[in-house]
């Protein structure tokens, strides 16, 4: 059943119905003789946009409808035979694509002038231009950006690689022009004209959590720059963790002299898994973050360059290492990783522990604990529990732990999951906002249905 989307461009009013709907509407409204429900009249188009826009009426000799083709551009509609070739060249693209048929109808009161036009059209290439400007703008700071480590080399050329990707310009641009995010690349591009360096700039990204959110509209239009996109907003992540945690009371700065002293043993608890609690299901490749909570349960700070890191079992493409800040005696903190899980199904675990800078270990072996599941399969894991945390105190000496032993899953009986019909009917796209990290099923399916499948309109609406 074909359905029709149609917006009063001047009111930004949108209505949306299908076809056997609107023609009950007007049997209902004056008793007409409707021949096929399934199709629809330029007149019965006419009378049911004056029903439901009655405002409209008053400028009945003025209106235009347009349809909306396969190039997307705007064609004007007349009579019968035009609106039949919309409705065939929609149910067309509807079977190429699997997806319900959607004509959009386009109403314009009077048509514009040439100098109306131009005048629209002013702010938005003022806009444009501005956008372009602090584009290029950042550009020039990334390429001037002298990278200290082999870290942030990795990163430029992360960041480069992402300029010059097709789609990506137009892409930044779009999003530089939302003013959700205009605050944001306001303020890097305010640092880059005091003279900052992409250090600085890089930590007003950290401040904010909308990166986020670019960054998943950026693997929505340009979906083959994953790869850089992931490990830039893990760089990020990784700063946020050491700014945030850095810039609260129960953090002081250490002085190299206070480091050489002995302060007694270095000690650590765990306190919870704030994210991905063990056991967690993942659907295979889906990016997530792993957010551990610790305290300091020793009676001294923690000495500078702490780090955690992996000791064994899964990294899942998580880094080596993270840096910890020093923490004061009784404070806790969230320590995050950006992982993404395998691609094959089964149960995965990492291990990781907390060092001082020259290598000691101190506190309790933490790991994350995850199922990979294909969407629809009917395997079920047997659950093997992860080992017991030990806590550890050290004055200075390692102290050897055993070798994580590799965890692996056992037959089980078929489970007897069923998905449902909305489940199988947006299988694909449920599965593409899963891996963008929208977890919520039961809105993502209202969203799709909403919107008849359109993704960008769904992530706009989950933003």
């Amino acid at each position: 059943m074909t359905t029709l989307k149609i917006l009063w461009k001047e009111q930004q009013d949108m209505r949306r119905v299908q076809v056997a709907a609107m023609n009950q509407t007007l049997a209902d409204l004056d008793g007409r003789a409707i021949h096929d429900w399934t199709s629809l009249s330029f007149r019965n188009l006419k009378d049911y946009v004056l029903h439901v826009f009655p405002d409209m009426r008053a400028l009945e000799r003025d209106l235009l409808m347009y349809y909306t083709d396969d190039d997307n551009e705007q064609v004007r509609v007349t009579n019968d035979a035009e609106l039949a070739e919309a409705f065939h060249l929609m149910d067309e693209m509807a079977r190429a694509t699997g997806k319900t048929a959607v004509v959009k109808v386009t109403l314009v009161t009077k048509p514009k002038t040439q100098q109306q036009l131009e005048a629209d059209q002013a702010p938005v290439d003022k806009q444009q231009k501005k956008m372009l400007d602090l584009f290029i703008d950042l550009s020039k700071l990334i390429e001037q950006w002298d990278a200290g480590s082999a870290n942030q080399e990795v990163m430029k050329r992360d960041l480069v690689s992402l300029l010059h990707e097709p789609g990506c310009q137009e892409a930044l641009t779009e999003i530089m022009a939302n003013p959700k995010f205009a605050t944001l690349f306001q303020q890097i591009a305010e640092e880059f004209r005091s003279g900052a360096d992409f250090t600085k700039c890089l930590r007003a990204v950290a401040q904010s959590g909308d990166f986020e959110e670019i960054a998943k509209i950026l693997l929505v239009k340009c979906p083959h720059a994953r790869v850089q996109v992931e490990r830039v907003l893990q760089v990020i992540q990784e700063h946020r963790n050491v700014q945030m945690l850095s810039a609260s009371d129960v953090f002081e700065p250490i002085s190299v002299e206070e480091t050489k002293e002995d302060i007694g043993p270095v000690t650590a608890v765990f306190e919870d898994d704030v994210t991905c609690p063990d056991g967690t299901v993942l659907a295979p490749a889906q990016p997530f973050d792993k957010v551990w909570r610790i305290r300091n349960g020793g009676s001294t700070k923690w000495p500078v360059g702490c780090k955690l890191f992996c000791v064994g079992g899964d990294r899942m493409q998580a880094p080596d290492s993270v840096l910890i800040p020093s923490v004061q005696p009784g404070s806790t903190i969230d320590v995050s990783l950006r992982m993404i899980a395998p691609s094959k199904a089964g149960r995965y675990t990492g291990y990781w522990r907390l060092s001082t800078d020259d290598g000691t270990r101190f506190g309790q072996r933490m790991w994350v604990d995850i199922n990979v599941v294909v969407p629809g399969s009917t395997g079920a894991e047997v659950r093997v529990p992860a080992p017991a945390a030990v806590v550890e105190q050290h004055s200075g000496a390692e102290l050897q732990i055993p070798t994580a032993i590799p965890v692996t899953s056992a037959p089980a009986e078929p489970a007897t999951q069923e998905l449902t019909a909305e489940e199988i009917k947006w299988h694909e796209m449920l599965r593409a906002l899963e891996d963008m990290g929208f977890m919520d099923k039961n809105r993502n399916i209202a969203l799709l249905e909403q919107h008849d499948g359109d993704l960008t309109a769904v992530i706009s609406g989950l933003l």
